[in-house]
């Protein structure tokens, strides 16, 4: 077998040397290339999100409390939402009741630029309503609804945005007025109790 001349030795080590060299630098390259691909990937370009915020109700009686949100964007023109809160409603002195609305929502995101849209939102709700009266009787009732309004929303990275919605909710079944609502849930009234909501929140993008 013919050996190889020390010139031609080294020359070869020297390739293989720089080769397996060369092989980290490449992954961190293809490392550094990947994670600018996805910092180029805005908030509003992703499918999935998650949202917390904080929920405001006025109109018919006064609630305030948390809620949660899970968005899906199956198409660029058309986003639902699936949303649950847990709200303290001011009775005006007749009892203690906590209300958990729970829903879904369709909307259509607007671009205004590049990290500012806007969406017009619609869906359907029920609620669970928790009461009890100033002589301990529970009070307890379901009520169905409807919910319409405008939200606005603002990319402050490729993952987080804030959001602040404003609607009108319609819910039909006993009537809710603060002071009423103890007795009234007990009847057999159907009534519609109009409320309007803002929302204030933030959206992690997935």
């Amino acid at each position: 077998m013919r050996r190889l001349a020390p010139a031609a030795s080294l020359a070869v080590a020297l390739t293989l040397a720089l080769a397996l060299a060369a092989l980290p630098a490449r992954a961190l390259a293809d490392d550094d290339a990947r994670v600018a691909a996805s910092a180029e990937v805005g908030a509003f370009d992703r499918d999935f999100a998650l949202g917390v915020y904080y929920s405001n109700w006025s109109g018919s009686y006064g609630s305030s409390g948390v809620g949660f949100k899970i968005r899906w964007e199956p198409l660029d023109e058309l986003g639902i939402e699936l949303v649950s809160e847990v709200l303290s409603v001011d009775t005006g002195g007749s009892g203690d009741r906590t209300i958990i609305p729970a829903g879904f929502s369709l909307y259509v995101p607007i671009a205004l630029t590049g990290g500012v849209r806007v969406r017009p939102i619609a869906g359907l709700c029920t609620m669970l309503s928790f009461g009890e009266g100033k002589d301990g009787t529970a009070s307890n009732d379901v009520l169905f609804g409807v919910h319409a309004g405008v939200g606005a929303e603002v990319a402050l990275t490729g993952r987080w945005s804030l959001f602040a919605d404003a609607l009108y909710q319609g819910y039909f079944g006993h009537p809710q007025e603060g002071g009423a609502w103890s007795n009234a849930a007990k009847s057999d009234e159907i009534d519609r109790t109009d409320s309007f909501q803002a929302t204030i929140g933030a959206a992690f993008h997935l």
